[in-house]
């Protein structure tokens, strides 16, 4: 991961070991990541996401750098909203 000096971040995963599993996407395939606050704001949009019926591919889930969903938009590209905090 690469931090900027406003603190935005930029991160990369092999694709053998990002989660959820990429599967079958050509090479150059990407992943959007959207910051939130905290875990009741990630819970907020997963519910709005979920009753809008974005397609969600990783349910709430915690990871070392901390508490995530993904989801598809509706061209498939890969759309991660997170926050640093566990749950």
């Amino acid at each position: 991961m690469f931090v900027s000096e406003t603190g935005n971040k930029f991160a990369l995963w092999a694709k053998n070991d990002v989660i959820p599993k990429v599967g079958d996407v050509k090479a150059g395939a990407m992943e959007v990541a959207l910051t939130v606050d905290g875990i009741s704001t990630l819970q907020v949009h997963y519910a709005k996401w979920r009753e809008l019926g974005v397609q969600i591919i990783q349910e709430t889930t915690e990871l070392d750098f901390g508490t995530t969903f993904t989801v598809l938009d509706p061209d498939g590209h890969r759309l991660r909203v997170f926050c640093n905090e566990k749950s």
